[in-house]
C-alpha cells in the first residue's frame, strides 16, 4: 500500500499555495532569557549616548538587534559578530573606527 501524501504535501509538490504557513521556530527559555537579560543591561543609563539619538532606531538595543540580524543573514561570521557585541555591550554604541573597532588605538 502507498502512502498518499497529505494535501499540504500534495500542493507543495505541484507548487500550488497551501492554507496553513509552516511553524516558525520558537526560542528556547534559554534565549528568551538571555535576550532579556541583553535588552536590560542595553538600556541602562552608562550606556546610553552623549548625545540624544534623533529617532528611537539608534538604541544600544536596536543596534544589538541589527547584528544578530547580520549574524543570521550569514554577512557576519562569528568573530565579526564577537567584535561587535563587545563594543555594543561595553560602550553602548556600535564600534566605528580605531580604538571603538577592536583594532587598537588608530594613531
Amino acid at each position: 500500500k502507498r502512502e498518499t501524501p497529505t494535501p499540504a504535501q500534495a500542493a507543495g509538490s505541484t507548487g500550488r499555495p497551501t492554507i496553513v504557513p509552516p511553524l516558525t521556530l520558537q526560542p528556547t527559555t534559554a534565549e528568551a532569557a538571555f535576550l532579556e537579560r541583553a535588552k536590560l543591561h542595553l538600556k541602562r543609563k552608562e550606556l546610553a549616548p552623549d548625545k540624544p539619538p534623533g529617532s528611537r532606531r539608534h538604541t544600544p538595543h536596536t543596534e544589538f538587534l541589527k547584528c544578530l540580524h547580520l549574524f543570521g543573514a550569514g554577512i557576519l561570521n562569528k568573530e565579526e559578530l564577537l567584535l561587535l557585541l563587545r563594543g555594543l555591550f561595553m560602550q553602548g554604541h556600535a564600534p566605528k573606527t580605531g580604538i571603538n573597532a577592536g583594532g587598537g588605538a588608530s594613531n
